[in-house]
């Protein structure tokens, strides 16, 4: 299945340039996150995400130069942006491999390949890549089965240790699963009680917190996507302090 043939000319023609550009450096392109999804859904796709197995630099630059585009590099982040004449922008950033040394602790970061990238990721739906680099152009990558359950409309985290990990994955699986009409499955939903239960949201700061509720703001089903945060979080006192404080 050609998942990129709902990508207009111009955000192909983006696409295959950098992954020529990431090839003639003997590196690998990928696009990744969101755009895979929505792809897969059969919808339009605004921003692009491009990881990089290697340097990032080096292909934002090339392809910077190609398109005579604007870079910002921001390399303690290992990413970049390139923004081209028509004010498109696109993201660049290196696989990674994310650890974390404790709970809720923001992750130590170094560069790994993209399978390592993909599994440091939220929900399966969100981790899966498309080759763009010339040799196996269109091809999907999809390790966690994302593809099964965009199918079955369901929302999963990857692993047991997820929310331990970021407790803010809550929110996250929350807004998706509304915004898409999808299922948490009964396994994530068994995490995320056990997560509350063990009061996970004391680990993270109060400032992330009021970010991911800030995302749910914007959200055009923010209304559903609140209440059933209160299902799951309950009388958790630090969801309740701060959403009382932003509602």
């Amino acid at each position: 299945m050609d998942y990129l043939d709902k990508l207009d000319k111009a955000q192909l023609a983006y696409l295959e340039n950098i992954g020529q550009a990431a090839q003639d450096l003997n590196m690998r392109a990928f696009l990744v996150g969101g755009a895979v999804r929505d792809l897969i859904l059969g919808h339009s796709c605004k921003d692009l995400d491009v990881a990089i197995e290697g340097d990032v630099t080096k292909v934002a630059q090339g392809f910077a130069h190609a398109m005579e585009g604007e870079l910002v590099l921001h390399k303690s982040f290992g990413t970049a942006t390139v923004t081209l004449k028509s004010g498109y922008t696109i993201d660049f950033a290196m696989t990674r491999v994310e650890k974390y040394k404790k709970p809720g602790a923001m992750p130590t970061v170094s560069s790994g390949d993209i399978y390592a990238d993909l599994a440091r990721r939220d929900i399966t739906i969100n981790a899966m890549a498309i080759i763009v680099s010339p040799q196996g152009f269109g091809e999907l990558i999809d390790e966690f089965n994302g593809l099964e359950d965009l199918q079955s409309k369901t929302v999963k985290v990857l692993h047991e240790k997820t929310f331990d990990d970021d407790p803010t994955r809550l929110f996250r699986v929350v807004r998706y699963s509304e915004r898409l009409g999808f299922t948490i499955d009964e396994w994530t939903l068994n995490l995320m009680t056990k997560a509350v239960e063990g009061e996970c949201l004391t680990t993270v700061s109060t400032s992330r917190i009021q970010r991911e509720l800030e995302y749910i703001g914007e959200e055009n089903k923010k209304e559903k996507m609140l209440n059933r945060l209160n299902e799951i979080m309950g009388e958790d006192p630090v969801f309740s302090t701060i959403y009382k404080g932003v509602k």
